[in-house]
This record gives C-alpha cells, structure tokens and sequence, in this order.
C-alpha cells in the first residue's frame, strides 16, 4: 500500500508542477510511471502506464527542442 501512495502522491506532484509550467514535473510524472509499471507489471494497467512513460519523455523532447 505504501508504493501506491508514493506513485500517486509522486503523479499529484508532476501534475501540478507540469500545470505551473515547470519541466521538472515530466521527471517526477515518469517516476511515478515507473512505479506503476512495476506494480502492476504485465497488465493492461501496466502497458497504459508504460505509454504514459513515454508520452512523458516525448513531452520533455519536444519542451527542451521548444526552448532551443
């Protein structure tokens, strides 16, 4: 039970520091994906979080290719 507080907490935290403009809440979102991917595993839970990882490091690529 306390790695899914963590995961969630860690999703509320990137969340909000996304909605603040900071780049810095993708990592904590991809932290918190991570997590997920590992306790849920291979499910289809799993695979949503696995695309939410990489939805993540895509949104980072094209942040940091927008600030250049």
């Amino acid at each position: 039970m306390l790695i899914t507080a963590i995961a969630s907490t860690l999703g509320l935290v990137g969340a909000a520091m996304i909605s603040k403009k900071n780049i810095s809440g993708f990592y904590v979102w991809a932290v918190s994906d991570v997590i997920w991917v590992a306790y849920f595993g291979h499910t289809w839970t799993g695979l949503m979080f696995f695309l939410y990882l990489i939805l993540s490091i895509y949104a980072v690529c094209k942040w940091k290719e927008k600030e250049a």
